[in-house]
């Protein structure tokens, strides 16, 4: 596996390989030309030297004495001038030891010369008027860089550095130019782990924000302050992540309530369906009853007059219940789509009660059954049609559900400016399961009972759509003993916030 490395290491290692070529480049320079350039740059001066007295000496000593002192003492040099018999000025030969004596080619020294030029030197002197040489002091012991030149009135200028100074002078140097290379390569590292560190912590943070968009986590957000390349980078990749969570949240959003279009357009689909079955079953019945029993009549099937009597009741009774089945539906539809809106009026509970109680008279005294209205007070603000076909069809649905003998109790109990309109029948209890469901169309938790007690499914549906148009609470709950069902409307002193 290939081994990867991160910026911050790169950057270091770019910089500490630049420091080391640098300081490598510095201290080989010094080691290996150094020393011909600090030699170089001495024989500069004696020339310089040598040029100064030229143009000042005339052949009398100690008109320049004093500025020949200054020479030395500033530049670290001897000097001597001699003519070619003795020496006139010297802080280095004795001039008793010799002088300077120039042969020509070819030709033997004089014993008593003490220096001596060789070829190339004399040449050279000869050019230029002065020449550099080796020469070594009245002992023959040290050694010194001179500068041999012939002065206008034909004197010799000796003009000499000592050569173990240059050495030491030169060998000092190096070693400090090493050591101040060492320690500025090692500065120059810790300045590149420190610029790396610098510049690479940035960039490592855009690197983790961008990381982070990338896996559509958008919490981090890069932090630097800085206005350069670097920065603009990053205010980018933050502009970025929060467009893109934008763009992300509202997609997001738009597919929840496609989803949510989606189950409901299902759903919808599913009640259509479901809708279409059971009016077809609903229908069958008293379909096929009235066919069968016109067919009866058309053949004459019936013996007396009471049997054709008989034909023509279940005919009407099956007519009836189709015609009620579907005007039920139609009201159900109106309300549900919003053509029928609620006409808001203050209604008397005891009186309309006592009305719906009125019209179900016959069919609770079918069962010998007790209905109290004795709880039931106070007014409230609906539409006086709608709230008395849901009081008729919770009465309806208790008589049906009640046992004979039993007792119907309805009340009402106001809190807070809502009352709560109760219907409680006898009887046995509503499966939990079955509660959310007796609101929907068709539905009945007894399915033996769909003829036997006239019932169409479609009662507790007309409720629910009532109550959701008046923007009013609903439902059922098991007691003890029977069932309860409810409805809350506004007071007459609050007002009424409809459903659109």
């Amino acid at each position: 596996m290939k081994r990867r490395f991160s910026i911050k290491y790169k950057l270091f290692l770019a910089i500490g390989i630049i420091a080391v070529i640098f300081v490598s480049v510095f201290s080989a320079l010094n080691i290996f030309f150094f020393s011909r350039y600090y030699v170089f740059s001495k024989k500069h001066t004696l020339a310089d030297i040598y040029k100064k007295v030229n143009s000042a000496y005339t052949g009398d000593i100690s008109s320049i004495s004093g500025e020949l002192e200054q020479m030395e003492y500033v530049n670290g040099v001897r000097i001597s001038i001699q003519d070619k018999t003795r020496s006139k000025y010297s802080t280095i030969f004795n001039a008793n030891r010799g002088i300077i004596v120039f042969r020509a080619p070819g030709t033997a020294p004089r014993a008593n010369s003490l220096f001596f030029l060789n070829d190339r030197e004399l040449k050279e002197l000869r050019q230029r008027g002065y020449t550099f040489s080796t020469l070594r002091d009245n002992r023959g012991v040290n050694e010194f860089l001179s500068l041999i030149g012939t002065l206008s009135n034909d004197d010799i200028l000796i003009a000499s550095i000592p050569l173990a100074y240059l050495r030491e002078t030169s060998n000092s140097t190096t070693f400090f130019l090493l050591f101040a290379s060492l320690f500025t390569l090692f500065v120059c590292v810790v300045i590149a782990y420190f610029i790396s560190r610098h510049f690479s912590k940035p960039l490592i943070e855009i690197n983790d924000a961008a990381t982070s968009i990338a896996t559509l986590n958008f919490d981090k957000k890069y932090t630097g302050k800085s206005k350069d390349e670097i920065g603009q980078l990053g205010e980018s990749v933050n502009l970025l992540s929060c467009h893109l969570q934008r763009v992300i949240d509202d997609l997001r959003q738009t597919n929840l309530r496609l989803e949510e279009e989606i189950r409901k357009e299902r759903k919808i689909d599913e009640m259509r369906k479901e809708f279409v079955i059971n009016v077809s079953h609903e229908l069958k019945t008293p379909i096929a009853l009235i066919q069968g029993y016109a067919e009866g009549l058309k053949i004459n099937v019936n013996s007396s007059e009471e049997d054709k009597n008989y034909y023509c009741d279940i005919i009407i009774d099956e007519a009836v219940r189709m015609n009620r089945l579907v005007m039920q539906l139609l009201d159900l539809s109106r309300i549900e789509i919003g053509k029928v809106k609620p006409d808001l009026c203050e209604i008397d509970l005891k009186g309309i009660s006592q009305e719906v109680c009125r019209k179900t008279r016959l069919l609770a005294e079918a069962k010998r059954l007790e209905i109290d209205l004795s709880g039931i007070e106070g007014a409230v603000l609906g539409d006086f049609d709608m709230i008395e076909q849901v009081l008729t069809n919770y009465l309806t649905n208790a008589i049906n559900h009640t046992p004979e003998g039993g007792r119907i109790t309805m009340s009402s109990e106001a809190a807070g400016g809502i009352v709560r309109v109760s219907v409680y029948n006898e009887g046995d209890p509503i499966p939990e399961e079955e509660l959310p469901k007796i609101w929907e169309k068709f539905y009945k938790v007894d399915k033996s009972r769909t003829r036997t007690d006239g019932g169409t499914g479609i009662g507790l549906s007309i409720v629910k759509a009532v109550m959701e148009a008046h923007g009013g609470a609903f439902g059922a709950k098991n007691r003890d003993g029977g069932v309860e069902f409810y409805f809350e409307l506004k007071g007459v002193d609050m007002p009424l916030m409809l459903t659109q």
